[in-house]
């Protein structure tokens, strides 16, 4: 019963964050959407910046340690990249309003991602630098920093949603039909990437 109200208070928490920012959100709203009184809610959050770095963790908890499973495999970079934007950009699908919600919000909460990933020991940017120092040393990439391989990376995947609604707009298209588009830039978007790094 407990863990069935702290995730309707989560989901009502991120519907309520992504339609009015964390300024513009307010408790009673959140407790509102999630069927609940404020006094409830409070003891579950004692605060307003409380819960939305739970709603954030809850978001990164469905990809991150999937993402940082990928570059610890014992597997080629050349083979994790397809792997990589076909795990991000289905959970952009599932969660497409996300990516505006993060970039927009993240600031208010600026050490958040460096909390979550100590608590959950995960150093992304770590296996990321080991994976791409190996693809080198192999001479399977050219000379490449592993910084410049994993935020061009994420600035392609998250872009195509972040720009879904222009898209849409312009081309006249719903977005079943822009995610249809999506499915076949999984591949040209790893194809890319790779092509730009291969020796």
């Amino acid at each position: 019963m407990e863990e069935k109200t702290e995730e309707k208070i989560l989901d009502a928490a991120k519907k309520i964050f992504i339609e009015k920012g964390l300024d513009g959100a307010r408790m009673q709203e959140i407790a509102n959407e999630a069927g609940i009184n404020k006094a409830l809610l409070h003891y579950y959050y004692r605060s307003k910046n409380q819960l939305f770095e739970a709603v954030y963790e809850q978001v990164f908890k469905k990809v991150l340690p999937k993402m940082y499973g990928l570059f610890m495999q014992e597997t080629s970079l050349l083979d994790i990249i397809p792997q990589f934007f076909e795990l991000h950009m289905e959970f952009l699908k599932r969660n497409p309003s996300i990516p505006l919600f993060i970039l927009m919000e993240i600031k208010k909460v600026p050490d958040f991602m460096k909390r979550m990933m100590d608590k959950n020991q995960i150093d992304m940017l770590a296996v990321v630098k080991a994976k791409v120092a190996a693809a080198v040393d192999a001479g399977l990439i050219r000379s490449i920093k592993g910084e410049d391989l994993i935020l061009n990376m994420l600035s392609l995947s998250v872009f195509q949603f972040a720009a879904a609604p222009m898209y849409q707009a312009v081309a006249g298209i719903t977005e079943e039909e822009y995610f249809e588009i999506i499915d076949e830039r999984k591949k040209s978007l790893a194809e890319f990437v790779i092509n730009a790094i291969k020796k």
